[in-house]
């Protein structure tokens, strides 16, 4: 396998069903299960031990203070139940250091209302200086993106 969401695929169906790893149905989303099966053990190897995972956390729960930064249209965008698929805290402090988003291609890629509204959640991250990854489930090499990325943003 190249990419973790190898699994989504019909010619894995089986090796899907029984794998040991993966919790299924602790999300909506087959690509969510496995994406954070491999966050739960990236989290737990050495030196990682202070950071812990939540699951489908909204940004009107994020981002709390200073929405001055923020237009009408973001205001509105966080206040309609938008989400982030996993926020990595810092087990020590409770702070929020950063975001990992899951994209299907059907909902996300190949879908552009849906794109429209990444982007403005990219917006919103950005002007809040909060990192955000995005995981597209047509890519590859997940585990070592993420673990470049948590190492620049904790």
């Amino acid at each position: 396998m190249v990419s973790i969401f190898d699994l989504l695929y019909t010619d894995y169906t089986h090796r899907r069903r029984t794998h040991p790893r993966i919790g299924w149905g602790r999300t909506e989303w087959e690509s969510e299960d496995i994406a954070l099966a491999m966050l739960e053990a990236i989290l737990a190897e050495p030196g990682r031990g202070h950071l812990g995972i939540h699951r489908q956390v909204y940004l009107r729960n994020m981002f709390l203070h200073n929405r001055n930064r923020l237009d009408a249209r973001h205001r509105e965008f966080i206040q309609n139940r938008s989400s982030f698929d996993f926020v990595i805290y810092n087990r020590i402090t409770n702070e929020n250091m950063c975001a990992i988003e899951v994209d299907g291609h059907s909902t996300h890629e190949a879908n552009p209302e849906q794109r429209a509204r990444d982007e403005l959640k990219d917006e919103i991250c950005r002007r809040y200086n909060f990192g955000i990854l995005r995981l597209p489930t047509t890519g590859s090499g997940e585990a070592a993106q993420v673990r470049r990325f948590l190492d620049r943003r904790t």
